[in-house]
């Protein structure tokens, strides 16, 4: 009887030590929301040939967003959180945001904050049960200023003079440097000229250590995408020069 109960009882043991661990395992898999980031760097040229633009943007790739990524490359978006972008946050990065995340549409920074706020409650705050606000807009930023698309493309002769390129050669001579594939994405204008749009770096759950994406190109339509010089903007064809707002 004794090794009957004494049997009975490891086999409980045993039963509460397996649905602790499913517990935990559960518990863990909640916590990583996501399984990697993908940096999503636009050109400004390209941007403002398909939207109304400030009178002069950066030449410069800026920050579309910082975007939680699951393994098949789905975006996570709209995830809950208690975590909130506060105006105080904003206000620390303020010289950095206007320079490396800037919004197109506008100069003034406190118009400027929908869109950080918009891009945190989107995809930020899917990757908050790891960062919080504060870390996820420095390490957007970071990134960003270790990975300057710009100059990784002109080291392989590709210039923003208004030519075309291959999509092959455009990330070949991103994954040159960074020693992993992109993504790249292109746009189409009103009279369906093709451009180069955005590049994609991707980075692991810690936001520090580059990755491969999934070596996609999207929406270059088999073409090779013109790689724009210059913006529409009140109804002038502006030129711009390299400017740090």
């Amino acid at each position: 009887m004794k090794c009957k109960l004494v049997l009975v009882g490891l086999y409980i043991l045993l039963v509460g030590f397996q649905v602790f661990c499913q517990v935990e395992d559960d518990e863990n898999e909640v916590d990583q929301q996501y399984d990697y980031f993908k940096l999503v760097l636009r050109w400004p040229n390209s941007y403002c040939k398909t939207n109304t633009c400030r009178k002069t943007v950066p030449q410069r790739f800026t920050i579309h967003g910082l975007w939680p990524q699951r393994k098949d490359g789905t975006d996570l978006t709209y995830c809950d959180t208690t975590e909130t972008l506060t105006d105080a946050t904003l206000n620390s990065f303020k010289s950095d945001l206007l320079e490396y995340w800037p919004d197109l549409s506008t100069n003034n920074f406190e118009a400027s904050k929908s869109l950080w706020r918009y891009q945190w409650e989107k995809h930020g705050t899917c990757s908050a049960s790891k960062f919080n606000a504060q870390e996820y807009i420095e390490r957007a930023i970071l990134r960003t200023k270790n990975n300057d698309v710009l100059p990784m493309l002109k080291n392989a002769g590709i210039q923003p003079y208004g030519a075309s390129y291959s999509t092959s050669r455009i990330q070949k001579a991103i994954k040159d440097i960074t020693l992993h594939n992109p993504d790249i994405k292109c746009n189409k204008d009103a009279k369906k000229n093709i451009y180069l749009y955005e590049i994609h770096i991707c980075f692991e759950y810690n936001g520090r250590v580059i990755r491969d994406c999934r070596n996609r190109v999207i929406d270059c339509e088999n073409k090779n995408p013109i790689f724009a010089s210059r913006v529409e903007a009140h109804g002038k064809i502006k030129y711009w020069t390299s400017v740090s707002e």
